[in-house]
């Protein structure tokens, strides 16, 4: 048998095999599993805003169903400086920061990590930035070290605009309440 012979012979064995088992291949496929189901997502928890206003300056508390405190921003007189507290974080000693996260903006607070009491106090100057776009934000958020709050649905618009003028005339030298 010459070499030309063989390949010929070889070709159409080889031709024959690919066509014979592509033919069975369909009965031999099993079905795919059924798509497991997905778990219902987590139910939010109940989150509500409560607006605080004192002699000291104006607030926005977020209370879990509970009315434990969840996060704290208020704008504060004598000194005028904005302040945010989380209770669930834990104070870091060599970590300064605490980013406050409006929508998608940054905004940065100087962490006190010898403050007394539960979770992290952070402070700054009233930021007129932060005021101009609280008025339209969807969500806020706190990032402090590798701990994360929120990001929480923000409050309502009202809540918002009468807190951001409170901070305006906190700022301008005023008691905002």
């Amino acid at each position: 048998m010459s070499a030309r012979d063989f390949a010929r012979t070889f070709a159409a064995f080889f031709a024959a095999t690919v066509v014979l088992t592509g033919c069975d291949r369909a009965e031999d496929t099993p079905e795919a599993p059924p798509a497991p189901e997905t778990p219902a997502a987590p139910e939010a928890p109940h989150l509500r805003w409560e607006p605080i206003a004192s002699g000291e300056g104006s607030a926005l508390m977020l209370l879990d169903q509970a009315d434990n405190q969840v996060f704290h921003m208020a704008c504060l007189s004598a000194p005028a400086r904005m302040t945010v507290n989380v209770p669930g974080f834990t104070v870091i000693g060599s970590e300064e920061r605490l980013t406050l996260g409006v929508d998608n903006e940054a905004f940065g607070l100087v962490a006190d990590t010898l403050a007394e009491g539960l979770g992290v106090r952070a402070e700054a100057a009233i930021d007129p930035m932060l005021l101009d776009r609280l008025p339209r934000t969807e969500d806020i958020s706190a990032l402090y070290g590798t701990q994360q709050a929120g990001p929480y649905e923000a409050p309502d618009a009202e809540t918002l605009a009468n807190f951001v003028t409170a901070c305006r005339d906190i700022a301008a030298g005023g008691q905002g309440a």
